[in-house]
């Protein structure tokens, strides 16, 4: 697959756009870590799993400056693939 072996970075993937374009590149290979401010992209992370690929969700607003530590943690979560 296109994307096998590489991990990307999702925001705003509850619903919508983000959603589909989380999808489409877990289906291409890759895993996807999921943004959003909406606990339904939780739902988002599970179907990436369901497709037998690995995905984290996190549910916090990437634009609250207050937020960079958990946004740096996450983000290093992600690119360490240290997540199921």
């Amino acid at each position: 697959m296109l994307l096998d072996g590489k991990t990307v970075l999702i925001t705003a993937a509850a619903r919508g756009i983000g959603r589909t374009t989380a999808l489409t590149l877990a289906a291409e290979g890759a895993d996807v870590a999921v943004v959003d401010i909406l606990r339904e992209v939780e739902a988002t992370a599970g179907a990436i799993k369901q497709g037998s690929k690995r995905s984290v969700a996190g549910v916090f607003d990437i634009a609250d400056v207050g937020r960079q530590y958990c946004i740096r943690l996450f983000a290093g979560q992600a690119a360490s693939h240290s997540y199921s």
